[in-house]
């Protein structure tokens, strides 16, 4: 980790399971910058792209309940007023999705997107929103042909998670991981305000190692 960190990593955190040894926690850099603060192993971070592994556990836990199957075309749970024009999501499952192999379009992507992003960075986006960016924009491939990391996937299957139980991800989210595994660190950014002292986010814009602090950017 003081390895990473030296070469200009701003902080990291790693922990390790092993089934012989245990667990090992370890940290490095700074947590915040500007305030000199360090980083410890029990700080809290926003999650990122992790949270695409809660939606997947709870699609394989919706699954066991009866409520859907993996290989279940996605606009069998979804009408197709909501994929509108997003291709590929009328012959994809939620399997497909779940592995990105889908071949759908990853907003992110769009130039036209990143630029609307880059112009309001703390814009809270909706999830139609976001599949705005998906739309006419041609699959990478065939489902199932290949693999390509998609972001529309996966917003497209918490939309799916939200019409199952017609209740918004972040409750199902709190009633079928979070509550039961006692996660009272985990928080959602829908309902639960940025904790004060949150690890600090930074980007350099223009590669001139100037960084900006990012937290709050959506």
């Amino acid at each position: 980790l003081n390895d990473m960190t030296s070469k200009g990593v701003v902080g990291i955190m790693m922990s390790v399971h092993d089934s012989k040894h245990g667990m090992w926690v370890g940290s490095s850099g700074m947590a915040d910058l500007h305030n000199n603060i360090a980083m410890k192993s029990c700080n809290i971070t926003r999650a990122g792209s992790i949270i695409k592994m809660y939606v997947a556990v709870t699609l394989l836990k919706l699954q066991e309940e009866g409520k859907l199957d993996l290989d279940d075309k996605v606009t069998d749970h979804l009408n197709d007023e909501i994929l509108s024009k997003i291709k590929n999501t009328d012959k994809s499952t939620i399997r497909q999705l779940l592995q990105h192999s889908s071949g759908i379009y990853n907003y992110i992507l769009n130039p036209q997107f990143q630029t609307a992003s880059l112009n309001n960075l703390i814009k809270e986006w909706q999830a139609p929103d976001l599949l705005f960016y998906a739309k006419n924009m041609e699959p990478y491939f065939q489902p199932g042909e290949d693999v390509h990391y998609s972001n529309t996937g996966y917003i497209i299957l918490g939309m799916l998670i939200e019409k199952i139980e017609n209740k918004p991800l972040y409750q199902v989210l709190d009633e079928k991981i979070f509550t039961p595994l006692h996660q009272s660190k985990s928080f959602f950014a829908a309902k639960d305000k940025v904790p004060s002292g949150i690890v600090r986010g930074y980007v350099d814009f223009y590669s001139t190692l100037e960084v900006t602090e990012s937290t709050y950017y959506s």
